[in-house]
C-alpha cells in the first residue's frame, strides 16, 4: 500500500463544514488527531523496517509533535510497556541511533542539526519545547537546546516555566562536559537570584569558582570570574558563608526536669536522602500531628535559626509504620532533588516544590485500582530498610518508592514501574510485570531493577532506559553486586568491599559499563564503612587505619588513627562500622553484635518517627581539618540507639535505649546518654523511669538549649553559666577575637547565623584595635 500513501494521508483530515455545535466539533477535531497519530506512527514503523532511517525519522518527529496527542501508546517490541507519543517517539529514535551503521547515522545527525537550525532561527518557545523533548541529548543539537531553552523559560518568569527551567538545567549540571556544565550551573544561580533565593545562588557561584574556575561560560568570563565579581555585590555578602546553627554557648549542663512534659503536638525533623543545598541548610523538614492523637499530620518547612514557619502541607495520613511497628526506627521516607522533595507516606506520594511552596501533584500506589485508606497488615525489618505487606501481597520498601531525577521521577507501584514527570506529574511511561520486592537506582538516563532478600542478597540488576521504559542488555552484575550489607549504590554506580583473595579492595563498579570507575587496595582486613552522607565512603582496616574518600572519584578527603593502645579491644568481634559527620568533625561507630542478655525491648525509646542508629561499641571522634584524633568512648555506647535526626546541627551525641537485661529474672530499664561533640566528655548518663517514649527532640542555637521530651518529663542542655569553657568569646559588636596573630573582620554581617568576613594574616607586632 506505500503508493496510496499520499492518499491515506489526505484521508486522515475530517472536514469541519459548518459543524457549530462544540461537542460535535470536538469529536471532530479528536478523530483527526487519531487518523494522523495512526498514520505518522505506522509510517514511521515501515520505513524504519525498510531501512529508510530519514523518512521513518520524520515521521516519527510528526507524531511526536503532533498537538493534543496525549494517550500512551504501546512501545514496540516491549508488550508491557507503553509511553506518552513524545516520550515514545525519543526512544523509537534512540534505538534506530543504537542500531544504525555510521553510514546510517549520518544522515540522521544531518536531519537533526537542520531541524535545530530552523528551530533556532524562529525562537518560538514551543517548537524548542518540543525538540527537546523529543531529542533530548542523543543529538549533538540536544545539549545546547536544553540550554537555550531553559533561557527561554526563565525569560517568561511564569513560576511553572520557572520549575521546568530549574530541572532542565539540574540535569545538565550533571553533564559530564564541563562546559555544559558550568554553562547549566551559572545559568541555574540566575534563575535562583531571579526567585530570590540568593544562598542557593551563592552555592552555585561558590561551585563554579571550585569546580570550572578556568572554564569559559559566556560573555569571555570564567566561573572564577562570575564569582569575583559577585562578592563585590553587597546582596551577597551575608552569604559568603554557608548559612549554619550557631552553638556558641560554651560548655552545657544537663538537667532532668520531671512532670514537666509535653503532651500536645508531637512531631520530629526529618532528613531527606539526596543531594543537599544551601536551602536545606537554612530549613529543616518537620512532620507534625496536627492535633494531639490525630492520624493526620502536616510536613512544615521550618527556618532552623528563627522558628519561623516558611510552609505548611496540607493534612496527610499518618505513616503507620511509623506507629505500629515501633523497631522500624531507620526508616526514609523522604528525597530531594534541588527544591523538589518526594514524600512517602504509606500507600502515597507527594510531591512539594519548597521554594514556591505549593504542592504540585500527589501518586497512588495502589494504581488503576486504588484501596483508600488500607493498612498495611505487617512489617519486616531487612539488610537495607522497613519492608511493608498488605492485605492483597503487595509490598512496599518504605523510603525506596523509586529513583528522583530531574527529568523523571520513577515509582514502585502495585501495577509495575510509572515514571511521572517530576513538575507536573504526568505519566511519561509505565511497565508491568515488574516484581512488588524489585528495589530500583538510577540516573538521568537508565533505571536499574534488582531484588533483594531479607539477609542482603541481590539479584543480577536490569537496566531499563528512563527515556521510554524500554529494558537494554547489560552485563551480568551478580559478581560484583551480591550482597546490600557489603555495598552501596550511588546512581548507576555500586560501591564494593571486595573480599576475594588475600588482598581487599574497594570499587566503584559501574553497571552500565560492566567496568570499574576507581579501585582503592586495602592493607590487612577492613570493614567498610556505613556513611550517612551519600558521598562519602571509607573503611576502617585491622591495623586501626581510618580513611575516608569521596564515592564520586575514590579521591582521599580523610585518614585517621584508631588509639593503638587499645586497638584490640575495640576491634574486638566489630562486624560493622558507621560515619557519622557534622561540619567539623568524624564520627567512627565501631559495632559489635548485639548481647543476648541485653535486648532490645519492643517498647521504643524513641518515637519511631525519629530516626536512630543502634549502636553496641566505641565511638571516635576526628577533626576534620586537622585529622587529629579528639576523643574515644568506652562504656558510653553499650547496647544503645543514637539519634540521626539533627546530628550534624547539634553540639551533642544524644541517645536513649529501651530494654529488658535478663538475668537472674527481667528488668526493664530506659538509659539516656549525653555525650559534648567536642570533648566526648558525658553530660548525662542516666538511667530513667521507662514510661513512654521520647517524642520530640528540640533545638534552640539562639538560647544554646537542646531538649529530649516526653508526655512526663523533659531532659534540658542549656550553657553552663557557672562554667566557662574556654572558647572564644560571644562579641556583641560582630568581630572575632585575635588568636595567633590573624585578625578577622566580620564587621560585613552578623546575625544568627555567625559572622562571616575577611581573614588576613598580620604581622606579630601588630597593634589591634576593636572597632565599635
Amino acid at each position: 500500500g506505500e503508493k496510496m500513501l499520499a492518499q491515506y494521508k489526505e484521508l486522515c483530515t475530517v472536514e469541519m463544514g459548518d459543524i457549530t455545535d462544540p461537542l460535535a466539533r470536538q469529536r471532530a477535531i479528536d478523530e483527526e488527531l487519531r487518523r494522523k497519530s495512526n498514520y505518522f506512527c505506522l509510517v514511521a514503523k515501515g520505513k524504519e523496517g525498510q531501512g529508510k532511517l530519514v523518512e521513518a525519522f520524520e515521521n516519527y518527529i510528526a507524531f511526536g509533535t503532533l498537538a493534543g496527542n496525549k494517550e500512551l501508546v504501546s512501545v514496540i517490541d516491549q508488550p508491557n510497556t507503553t509511553a506518552a507519543p513524545h516520550v515514545w517517539v525519543r526512544g523509537r529514535i534512540n534505538h534506530m541511533l543504537d542500531k544504525a551503521k555510521p553510514d546510517q547515522r549520518q544522515p540522521l545527525e544531518e536531519k537533526a542539526a537542520k531541524e535545530w537550525e530552523a528551530i533556532k532561527q524562529a525562537g518560538d518557545l514551543e517548537k524548542l519545547r518540543g525538540f527537546v523533548r523529543i531529542f533530548g541529548s542523543r543529538f549533538a543539537a540536544g545539549n545546547e537546546a536544553r540550554l537555550m531553552l531553559a533561557e527561554k523559560l526563565i525569560a517568561t518568569n511564569n513560576e511553572e516555566d520557572l520549575r521546568d527551567a530549574e530541572n532542565v538545567l539540574m540535569g545538565l549540571k550533571g553533564l559530564e562536559d564541563a562546559t555544559f556544565a558550568a554553562q547549566a550551573t551559572e545559568a541555574l544561580a540566575r534563575l535562583y537570584i531571579r526567585k530570590g533565593l540568593l544562598d542557593d545562588a551563592m552555592g552555585l557561584y561558590a561551585e563554579l569558582n571550585r569546580v570550572y574556575p578556568k572554564i569559559v561560560i559566556r560573555d569571555k568570563k570564567t566561573g572564577s570570574d562570575f564569582f569575583n565579581e559577585l562578592i563585590t555585590d553587597k546582596r551577597f555578602l551575608p552569604y559568603l558563608e554557608p548559612l549554619r546553627q550557631s552553638w556558641t554557648n560554651g560548655k552545657l549542663k544537663a538537667q532532668e526536669i520531671n512532670g514537666q512534659g509535653n503532651q500536645q503536638q508531637q512531631s520530629f525533623t526529618i532528613t531527606p536522602d539526596g543531594e543537599s543545598i544551601p536551602f536545606y541548610n537554612r530549613y529543616k523538614i518537620v512532620m507534625d500531628m496536627m492535633y494531639q492523637g490525630s492520624a493526620m499530620w502536616s510536613m512544615k518547612v521550618i527556618d532552623r535559626v528563627t522558628g519561623e514557619e516558611r510552609f505548611k502541607s496540607p493534612p496527610m495520613n499518618a505513616p503507620q509504620y511509623i506507629w505500629n511497628y515501633p523497631q522500624s526506627n531507620n526508616h526514609r521516607f523522604a528525597q530531594i532533588r534541588g527544591h523538589m522533595l518526594i514524600l512517602n507516606l504509606n500507600h502515597m506520594v507527594y510531591a512539594y516544590d519548597l521554594a514556591d511552596r505549593k504542592k504540585l501533584w500527589d501518586y497512588n500506589l495502589f494504581g488503576k485500582m486504588p484501596m483508600p485508606n488500607i493498612l498495611p497488615v505487617r512489617t519486616e525489618n531487612e539488610a537495607d530498610g522497613v519492608r511493608l505487606y498488605y492485605q492483597d501481597g503487595w509490598t512496599q520498601k518504605v523510603g525506596q518508592v523509586g529513583v528522583i531525577e530531574s527529568a523523571y521521577v520513577c515509582l514502585i507501584t502495585r501495577d509495575g514501574l510509572v515514571a511521572i514527570d517530576p513538575a507536573k506529574g504526568t505519566v511519561l511511561w509505565t511497565k508491568t510485570n515488574v516484581s512488588s520486592r524489585v528495589q530500583l537506582m538510577g540516573d538521568e538516563n537508565y533505571v536499574f531493577v534488582f531484588e533483594s532478600n531479607a539477609e542482603g542478597g541481590v539479584t543480577s540488576a536490569r537496566a531499563i532506559r528512563a527515556d521510554d521504559g524500554v529494558e537494554v542488555q547489560i552485563q551480568d552484575s551478580s559478581q560484583v553486586f551480591s550482597n546490600l550489607k557489603k555495598s552501596k549504590t550511588a546512581g548507576r554506580r555500586v560501591l564494593v568491599l571486595d573480599e576475594k583473595g588475600e588482598k581487599k579492595s574497594m570499587r566503584l563498579y559501574d553497571i552500565l559499563t560492566g567496568k570499574d570507575d576507581w579501585k582503592k587496595e586495602i592493607e590487612g582486613n577492613a570493614i567498610m564503612l556505613r556513611c550517612e552522607d551519600p558521598g562519602l565512603t571509607g573503611y576502617v582496616s585491622d591495623k586501626g587505619d581510618v580513611v575516608v574518600f569521596s564515592v564520586k572519584d575514590g579521591k582521599e578527603i580523610f585518614s585517621g588513627k584508631l588509639d593503638p593502645r587499645k586497638l584490640t579491644q575495640h576491634l574486638d568481634k566489630v562486624d560493622t562500622a558507621v560515619l557519622l559527620a557534622d561540619r567539623d568533625r568524624f564520627f567512627i561507630v565501631l559495632n559489635r553484635p548485639f548481647e543476648g542478655n541485653n535486648n532490645f525491648n519492643q517498647n521504643p525509646s524513641l518515637t519511631p518517627g525519629i530516626r536512630t542508629l543502634r549502636v553496641n561499641g566505641h565511638m571516635y571522634c576526628f577533626d576534620r581539618a586537622t585529622r587529629k584524633r579528639l576523643w574515644f568512648t568506652d562504656e558510653q555506647f553499650d547496647n544503645q540507639q543514637i539519634i540521626l535526626d539533627q546530628f550534624q546541627d547539634l553540639p551533642i551525641v544524644l541517645g536513649a535505649h529501651w530494654y529488658n537485661r535478663i538475668n537472674n529474672g527481667v528488668f526493664e530499664g530506659l538509659r539516656v546518654v549525653a555525650l559534648d561533640k567536642r570533648t566526648g566528655s558525658a553530660l548525662f548518663r542516666k538511667e530513667v523511669a521507662p514510661n513512654g517514649p521520647f517524642h520530640a527532640l528540640n533545638a534552640d542555637p539562639k538560647t544554646g538549649t537542646v531538649e529530649l521530651i516526653r508526655s512526663d518529663m523533659r531532659i534540658k542542655f542549656s550553657p553552663d553559666e557557672q562554667k566557662p569553657s574556654g572558647s572564644l568569646p560571644v562579641n556583641p559588636v560582630g568581630l572575632a577575637p585575635v588568636d595567633d596573630r590573624w585578625i578577622v573582620n566580620t564587621g560585613l554581617r552578623t546575625g544568627p547565623g555567625g559572622n562571616v568576613g575577611v581573614k588576613r594574616k598580620v604581622a606579630p607586632d601588630a597593634p589591634v584595635v576593636e572597632l565599635k
